[in-house]
């Protein structure tokens, strides 16, 4: 997790995502590999991938608005039309 973060820092984007994949893998409820493998999928304009990861982590911290907010622009984001 933390090498994921690190190498988010330094823009190794495809690094990080790998290293919060293999993060999941071995503790696939851990809502703040979730979280982060989300938002970094997001600042990437990538929202059908953070989508299910969201989904996941709606289901894991149930009720919290902020993740709630952030699964709705996923589906919105993840439906829209490219340009």
């Amino acid at each position: 997790m933390n090498l994921g973060i690190a190498y988010w820092q330094s823009n190794r984007l495809d690094d990080a995502l790998r290293s919060f994949d293999q993060s999941i893998r071995l503790q696939p409820d851990n809502p703040e590999f979730r979280q982060r493998i989300s938002e970094l999928y997001a600042q990437q304009g990538r929202w059908a991938e953070a989508l299910p990861h969201l989904k996941r982590l709606n289901e894991l911290v149930p009720g919290n608005p902020q993740i709630n907010a952030f699964l709705d622009e996923a589906q919105q984001r993840a439906l829209a039309p490219k340009n």
